[in-house]
């Protein structure tokens, strides 16, 4: 019987090596047959149902055993599969049930993964389920412990940044922090990849494009938001391109294209990308997001902020799409809807200065410049080098006779 047992595991392992998830899940139930449903058979199972994307279907066979409350590998993959269907309700309620951090001291002997990475998984899965519950502070909290818990982990650090949970002063100082963890040593790499997202300036030192890793994607992306940045919108789109020669789903390389064809006003080719987007993944929120920036240089406001909705019903967590819906109002002269799009879009992304710029300017062009120089400071403390805000930030004290301020700016 123990033979059997384990050339079933074998069966079903060598069947997840070669993407028969069918083959796998038949394999791993025999498997827990023989051994009495066993943790190690239960998760094979669930597994290969993740893997087939039967995500409500693993997520049942794990709740149903129970091993999640008693073992962190299916706790983790519990998580994965209930993100997966998008369940977030259900993922709360399995962390007010379980107690993680009990959980992390259990030794599971029948698993031989990383046990680092299961638990830096489960409190970026939190963390995820905090943000779609509207508690991002306490998200941001939740990944920086994730990240302490497996340095290794790009999917928290991206978290992190992309989401703008907290100010870049303090994602440095982690990174700092990490730098000198033993766990970190053997991937320098990393820190410098997150370290250089972080600079504006394309043109600052210690930047990775003279790197042997310069080819890198995530490195010319980096180069090419910077790029986007400071108003290169040419060279920015030139740079994504050549990313999505590689990889022509790439989200950061899209988003570059999709926003640097909008500035250039080059209608047709935003028109051919955003349609094959929708050909190809009709069910991202960039696809839509892609159709909404289309409609918007087309000047039809009105039909750009439909699909641009549909881009934040996708993905509730998309700032960009309220802060271009936000210009679609500002664009018809609709100040109070467009200031509710940027404040939406500050709350989505906290961190950034854009939604707080925008907001002082609408203030401005309503003739409130008190109002519109608050907003503007506040811009100010959230980036420092962005000409754009001292422009306005000076402006806005002119305006109002702060000529301390108007100096600084």
């Amino acid at each position: 019987m123990m033979e059997s047992l384990m050339l079933f595991r074998s069966y079903s392992v060598q069947a997840v090596d070669v993407f028969q998830f069918a083959t796998a899940f038949f394999w791993a139930e025999k498997a827990a047959t023989l051994s009495n449903n066993s943790a190690e058979d239960i998760y094979n199972m669930a597994k290969a149902l993740f893997l087939d994307r039967q995500f409500k279907r693993a997520a049942y066979i794990l709740e149903n055993s129970n091993f999640y409350k008693t073992s962190s590998a299916c706790f983790h993959l519990l998580m994965r599969a209930l993100d997966g269907a998008k369940d977030y309700m259900a993922m709360e309620t399995c962390f007010e049930i379980v107690n993680i951090q009990k959980l992390f001291e259990e030794k599971e002997s029948w698993f031989s993964g990383n046990m680092d990475q299961i638990r830096s998984g489960i409190l970026f899965l939190k963390a995820k389920c905090e943000i779609y519950l509207g508690r991002r502070q306490t998200a941001a909290d939740t990944l920086i412990e994730a990240v302490k818990c497996d340095p290794m982990s790009f999917e928290s650090l991206e978290a992190i940044i992309d989401m703008h949970l907290t100010s870049k002063e303090k994602i440095i100082s982690l990174l700092e922090a990490l730098k000198s963890n033993n766990k970190f040593s053997d991937s320098l790499f990393l820190f410098k990849l997150l370290t250089d997202r972080l600079r504006r300036n394309p043109k600052e030192e210690d930047s990775l494009t003279q790197s042997p890793l310069a080819n890198s994607s995530d490195v010319t992306v980096n180069e090419a938001e910077r790029l986007l940045n400071a108003c290169a919108f040419k060279d920015a789109l030139e740079a994504s391109q050549l990313v999505l020669k590689r990889d022509q789903l790439h989200p950061r390389s899209l988003l570059i294209s999709i926003v640097s064809l909008a500035e250039l006003k080059k209608k047709n080719e935003l028109f051919v990308l955003a349609h094959r987007l929708i050909d190809t993944n009709p069910h991202c929120h960039i696809a839509w997001f892609a159709v909404g920036c289309y409609y918007y240089l087309l000047g039809k406001s009105d039909v750009s902020r439909r699909f641009l909705e549909k881009s934040t019903y996708v993905e509730p967590n998309f700032g960009l799409a309220m802060l271009v819906q936000g210009h679609s109002f500002a664009s018809d002269g609709h100040h109070d809807q467009a200031m509710a799009s940027y404040f939406k879009a500050a709350k989505l992304i906290p961190n950034c200065h854009l939604p707080t710029l925008y907001v002082g300017v609408e203030y401005g062009l309503t003739n409130n410049p008190v109002f519109a120089a608050k907003f503007f400071n506040e811009a100010y403390k959230l980036c420092k080098d962005d000409p754009f805000v001292l422009h306005e930030y000076g402006v806005a004290a002119y305006q109002t006779g702060e000529q301390k301020q108007n100096a600084v700016c």
